[in-house]
């Protein structure tokens, strides 16, 4: 992929905001511009077209130009472009992945899986997006209070893995796995906002069952085997003197 450098924002005249959007303008980090502050304080997650800032943009968010893209790497097998440029304005415009998390509760030999309210008999680990201001560890602490009931504090969770995935929803992601005991935890276990089931499983029980691992588990790790997840986390959590050998 062509290198390329940002070049310094260019000085506009400032944009008055009309009697529907009172005036909110600062001056923020990043830009010396204030109608651009104006839009990205009041429309921190649209484009344009209204679409997420992880989808492939089609527009310059600055002027409304039409953008196009200067690098196409491969992803998996899809070339995708991660840099657009706009002509008009001679601005450029990066595609990121959004970021994300999963919580793996060890309880003994088992793990903690939820099933996902938009896939009947799909599982999956508490996971979720890490939202605006939070550090990766809050973000999966607070996923996995919404979905299972457990509370925990982030500072004990373990981090152990960590990957870019494949499309969720149609948005690259790229995610950060923690592990922590379930004795770490505190609250009953219950299905939350964005489950219709929580329950532990040995390997061996999910390997058994009618269930099955939802296919974004399966792109994470690179295995529908619960059984190596169970060891990876086990293994991070035995390092960071959470749990004892063989306990």
């Amino acid at each position: 992929m062509r290198r390329v450098s940002r070049r310094p924002y260019r000085q506009k005249a400032p944009r008055t905001p009309s009697a529907a959007e009172p005036d909110r303008r600062v001056r923020g980090r990043g830009t010396s511009d204030p109608s651009r502050t104006f839009r990205r304080q009041n429309y921190p997650f649209a484009g344009i077209d209204s679409r997420p800032v992880n989808q492939p943009p089609e527009y310059c968010p600055y002027c409304g130009a039409p953008v196009t893209g200067v690098g196409t790497p491969m992803v998996g097998d899809v070339e995708t472009p991660m840099v657009y440029r706009c002509d008009r304005c001679d601005d450029y415009v990066f595609y990121n992945p959004t970021p994300g998390g999963s919580a793996v509760v060890v309880d003994g030999e088992c793990v903690l899986l939820v099933e996902d309210f938009r896939d009947p008999g799909g599982w999956k680990l508490p996971s979720g997006r890490i939202e605006l201001g939070e550090s990766p560890r809050e973000g999966v602490a607070r996923e996995l209070e919404e979905e299972t009931g457990l509370a925990v504090d982030p500072a004990d969770l373990v981090y152990f893995y960590d990957e870019a995935g494949e499309p969720v929803e149609k948005q690259y992601t790229v995610g950060v796995d923690y592990a922590v005991p379930r004795s770490m935890t505190t609250g009953p276990l219950r299905a939350g906002s964005d489950a219709t089931g929580a329950r532990f499983f040995t390997p061996a029980e999910s390997a058994a069952s009618e269930y099955v691992l939802k296919e974004t588990h399966v792109d994470r790790f690179g295995t529908d085997s619960l059984e190596w997840v169970l060891g990876e986390a086990r293994g991070a959590l035995e390092r960071s003197g959470r749990v004892e050998r063989g306990e």
